[in-house]
């Protein structure tokens, strides 16, 4: 259950994403060099599920439209004590790339579910791939796998920012349906951020993360872009924000453990920076 937005700012466009999970995930702040290109994730050390920014100002973010595939997958990854994740190792080898047309081939040919966001500051893709079991004999008894996916550009100059959750856009019978709970959370949540951008017109990574989706307002927590712990099942572990031309990845932690090297803070090709105000969880140094 994640919201994920992309933000034009006068410096480009940022993005920034709600991840919510079943349990406290144990997060690695990790940097990587592949085909000549550095590359800083964070990565779900249980799930092997990572996203992040490269030296060319490549950024990812992505949101499931198959929630309860994806808990299943964690507690999956967690029982056997190795990642299982389809798509963590595709996003890495997107970020790899040095051209986001690359990058976007790498994300829809390795078939990497759900809505996915790219962008070089410059230029944002917008990825919508999804999959269902459709009952062949009417019985449940035979099943097959039906795939749907669109990507496109974003060509409107006057768009100032796309909000995501986990329910289908080109595809609106995708993700959680819209006569259910879930459904309304995950509508709630994308309006939830929306109205926030109009409402307080972010100009940069902190106010959109701050401003917009470290939201509690509602008094129903299922309903909100942050989802506390103690209220809801699935809940909000950290916020992540990526700033193409800075090459920086920002994370607020909120639920979870995490593993980060002070030499790798400064000095190299890409960056990042934890928000640590009011630190309620373990957070140990490498």
């Amino acid at each position: 259950m994640c919201v994920i937005s992309a933000l034009k700012t006068k410096d480009g466009w940022v993005l920034a994403k709600n991840r919510d999970r079943v349990l406290d995930p144990n997060i690695e702040f990790k940097k990587f060099t592949k085909n000549g290109v550095e590359y800083r994730n964070f990565i779900d050390v249980d799930t092997g599920w990572s996203e992040g920014v490269n030296e060319y100002g490549m950024c990812i973010v992505n949101s499931t439209l198959m929630v309860h595939d994806d808990e299943k997958e964690q507690s999956k990854a967690i029982k056997k004590g190795s990642p299982v994740w389809h798509d963590g190792p595709f996003i890495k080898r997107a970020l790899s790339q040095r051209d986001i047309k690359k990058a976007v081939k790498v994300i829809v040919d390795g078939d990497v579910f759900g809505h996915t966001l790219l962008t070089n500051g410059v230029d944002l893709y917008v990825v919508e791939n999804v999959r269902r079991k459709i009952d062949i004999d009417g019985n449940g008894k035979k099943e097959t796998v039906e795939h749907k996916m669109t990507w496109y550009k974003v060509e409107d100059s006057n768009l100032k920012y796309i909000v995501r959750s986990n329910h289908g856009e080109t595809f609106e019978d995708a993700g959680y349906p819209i006569n259910s709970e879930d459904g309304k959370s995950s509508r709630e949540r994308r309006k939830a951020v929306e109205s926030a951008i109009e409402k307080h017109n972010p100009k940069n990574i902190d106010e959109l993360i701050f401003n917009c989706h470290e939201i509690t307002s509602n008094k129903n927590s299922m309903l909100n872009p942050l989802r506390e712990k103690g209220k809801c099942t699935v809940y909000t572990t950290g916020i992540v924000g990526l700033v193409p031309h800075e090459r920086k990845l920002y994370y607020k932690p909120i639920s979870c453990k995490m593993s980060y090297s002070v030499s790798e803070i400064e000095g190299h090709k890409t960056n990042y920076k934890v928000f640590e105000d009011n630190i309620t969880f373990e957070s140990y140094l490498s």
